[in-house]
């Protein structure tokens, strides 16, 4: 967030992959920010000299989105998480175990 107002050019590599990062750079660009990638492994942040306000909506937790709907599974319930964005849970049920 620094790099946003300092002076040239900023380039992170190796950079979280998060759907929370690639939302902070578009809520900063949003602010007057030049952030290029955000999300990807590269950041390029070209410095301004000032941001101002910005009206965003932040995206839904995934993990606690995660949670309701595996404790839901889990007790034999349901659940709802309306707001949830599903492309944001598909990582994290890929990766999961296969029931035996």
């Amino acid at each position: 967030m620094a790099a946003t107002l300092a002076d040239g050019e900023t380039i992170m590599q190796n950079c979280a992959r998060e759907p929370e990062v690639a939302d902070l750079g578009a809520l900063l660009n949003a602010m007057g920010a030049n952030i290029e990638g955000a999300g990807s492994s590269t950041i390029r942040i070209k410095g301004v000299s000032k941001l101002h306000g910005a009206r965003h909506r932040i995206i839904p937790d995934r993990i606690e989105a995660g949670t309701f709907i595996i404790a839901g599974a889990l007790t034999g319930g349901t659940s709802e998480s309306p707001d949830a964005i599903p492309r944001t849970l598909l990582p994290s049920c890929k990766n999961s175990p296969k029931p035996e």
